[in-house]
């Protein structure tokens, strides 16, 4: 538990990505879902949080793997690592809770998620500039 915590200071960026998503989720479900109709209310309604969660798994993921040095951030793992995990949500999660349904467009969340996540891991390497809480920001 140490180890996580002093990598957490080391670098804060999936944590911190993980409870900005954890609002969202939060603000999705109590708020957005209801605001809305018509195709946005759809979207949160159906989409938004199947979007955000390749992004959190991602993160967490990335948070454990870097206590071994490494990190899931080429877009050649994201995408089927997104891919399965949608997969085992949309088709195995049914098979044992009866109330949930398929949906095949929830996968491309995950994909289109999973996307997003890669293109926040190249900001944080290429432009640490950008990344207000990079501990390499020279601000």
């Amino acid at each position: 538990m140490r180890e996580i915590i002093k990598n957490i200071k080391r670098e804060p960026n999936d944590l911190i990505l993980m409870s900005v998503i954890a609002l969202l989720y939060s603000l999705n479900n109590s708020f957005l879902k209801k605001a809305f109709s018509g195709i946005p209310g759809e979207f949160f309604k159906c989409y938004f949080n199947d979007l955000m969660a390749p992004c959190f798994l991602l993160a967490y993921s990335n948070m454990l793997l870097s206590l071994k040095g490494k990190r899931i951030n080429k877009i050649l793992f994201i995408l089927p690592f997104c891919l399965c995990a949608g997969l085992i949500w949309e088709y195995f999660t049914p098979l044992i809770k009866k109330s949930s349904v398929t949906d095949p467009f929830d996968i491309l969340a995950y994909l289109i998620g999973g996307s997003i996540y890669f293109a926040l891991e190249k900001v944080r390497e290429m432009k640490p500039e950008f990344c207000i809480f990079n501990k390499h920001n020279k601000n």
